[in-house]
């Protein structure tokens, strides 16, 4: 996850480079277990962040994490017969954004990323 605050030490160059490695070991990883498994727990932790939203208890680097697994894992489902990314695009209107800084900039960039699985 990117961290809550940025501050002089946060080394974005890095951050991507590992996210780059992440994304690759998550398709990997999905080839052993399944896009359906990988998307069952995405949405299931995006269910509990809109459960913390309700309750006050918001972290918007935490719906990041999970929009960047379910971009990167979304395009292993076969269009049309998943039921798990379709209840997720339901779910991230009700989600929380932050209305300035690197969060409400990433999040909504996040967010950008799905439009390939509206139609």
């Amino acid at each position: 996850r990117y961290p809550e605050t940025f501050d002089n030490e946060f080394d974005a160059e890095e951050f991507v480079k590992l996210r780059e490695t992440y994304a690759i070991s998550l398709t990997e990883a999905c080839v052993v277990v399944g896009h359906e498994w990988v998307l069952e727990m995405v949405g299931a932790d995006l269910a509990k962040c809109s459960q913390k939203a309700s309750s006050g208890s918001f972290k918007w680097n935490e719906i990041e994490g999970n929009l960047f697994m379910l971009t990167t894992v979304a395009p292993r489902a076969p269009a049309g017969e998943d039921t798990v990314i379709p209840n997720m695009l339901n779910l991230l209107p009700s989600l929380p954004y932050p209305t300035s800084g690197p969060g409400a900039l990433l999040l909504r960039a996040g967010a950008g990323r799905l439009v390939h699985y509206t139609a």
